[in-house]
């Protein structure tokens, strides 16, 4: 799922089906594979790539969704993709027991490892320094700069899920129904957190802007339950607290999440701003506003354009520069307006203060 609210997903149908969040519709569906999608990633909101049984990876352009190239190179079903966060590489891991690297920039297979095991996952870190490859019940940890293993974390039971926490923390879960946060740098377990479930099936962590809860970790279980953790951070240790749980009543067997970032619209009725009070905390200066005008306005400036025809051309020309001006002027009380609103919804006062918009377009 990408920032912007797309989801795509995708099954045993070998179709990838594509939802825009926000609107709540169904955007379209991807025919290519010919086997069962197997594992999809956005990078960066620009674009898709999704792994098949088919042998295939396929990268896909958003929006458009053209499906830019094709890679080929696995001799059996791909299981997993990470692209690095610099977006030059890619790691794909199957059933071939293959470790491919590729080059996006050139767009073809850079070389070829062989990990002796068929894998399920991998993943980069953050700052792309290092990358986890999960086995069945092993997670080794590679190098970046030397491609090797330089640690291997030793699992009593299947390994489904894993995720970096930061650079050199990780957590993961599987059979059982416990989450291991885990220290790479330090090779030691630093929490175990029971999620009261016979099986973790997924993980994944979401950054917020609270500045009390930067970071939340969130589990999904086959048996339906969905939980969300509190990750706190200190010097030597980390701590996850449980913050909410549902029960969605299904089997799940998969979950993407994100922060949405939604853009606040204020809309202009005869001079005066109306601002919703659920969008009126969201608004800052990096938000995005947009003005329409209403139909009394359109009336008027139908009314001035059709007045404005018959004159001569220098008359024409200084009359439009003058609507310009005041349109950009008006334009300008109102974006002020807006923002003093916000400030007295902060501070808890009632009404938007009919004085203030006086002095405003005084």
């Amino acid at each position: 799922m990408s920032t912007k609210g797309i989801l795509a997903s995708g099954g045993t149908d070998e179709t990838i089906r594509v939802f825009n969040l926000r609107k709540g519709t169904e955007i379209g569906s991807l025919v290519h594979h010919s086997g069962s999608i197997t594992w999809l990633d956005f990078y960066n909101n620009s674009h898709l790539f999704s792994t098949s049984e088919d042998h295939k990876v396929c990268l896909w352009k958003t929006f458009s969704w053209e499906c830019l190239r094709t890679f080929k190179g696995h001799k059996d079903a791909v299981n997993c993709i990470a692209v690095h966060p610099s977006g030059k590489l890619a790691l794909t891991v199957g059933k071939d027991r293959a470790l491919h690297t590729w080059n996006l920039v050139r767009g073809r297979s850079a070389y070829i490892t062989n990990i002796k095991q068929a894998a399920d996952i991998v993943l980069w870190s953050p700052d792309g320094t290092r990358f986890l490859i999960v086995f069945s019940n092993r997670i080794d940890i590679y190098k970046t700069e030397t491609s090797s293993v330089y640690h291997s974390v030793s699992v009593d039971r299947r390994v489904n899920a894993a995720v970096f926490l930061r650079s050199n923390v990780i957590a993961y879960g599987g059979e059982g129904g416990d989450i291991v946060i885990y220290n790479i740098k330090d090779e030691k377990e630093l929490q175990r957190i029971s999620t009261d479930t016979v099986r973790v099936r997924h993980l994944t962590k979401v950054k917020t802007t609270d500045n009390d809860c930067p970071l939340v970790l969130l589990s999904a279980s086959s048996c339906g339950h969905i939980k969300a953790f509190k990750v706190t951070f200190s010097q030597d240790s980390v701590s996850a607290d449980l913050m909410a749980s549902h029960d969605t009543k299904f089997r799940l067997t998969c979950m993407a999440a994100t922060q949405i970032k939604m853009k606040t619209k204020v809309k202009r009725e005869v001079g005066d701003v109306d601002i919703k009070a659920e969008d009126a905390c969201d608004l800052d200066d990096s938000v995005e506003i947009k003005t329409e005008k209403t139909s009394d306005e359109e009336e008027e400036g139908e009314d001035s354009s059709e007045q404005d025809s018959g004159h001569e051309e220098d008359t024409s020309s200084d009359s439009s520069k003058e609507e310009r001006s005041g349109k950009q002027s008006r334009s300008y009380l109102e974006f002020k307006r807006a923002k003093k609103l916000k400030r007295k919804m902060e501070a808890g006062e009632v009404g938007g203060g009919g004085k203030e918009e006086e002095k405003a377009q005084g």
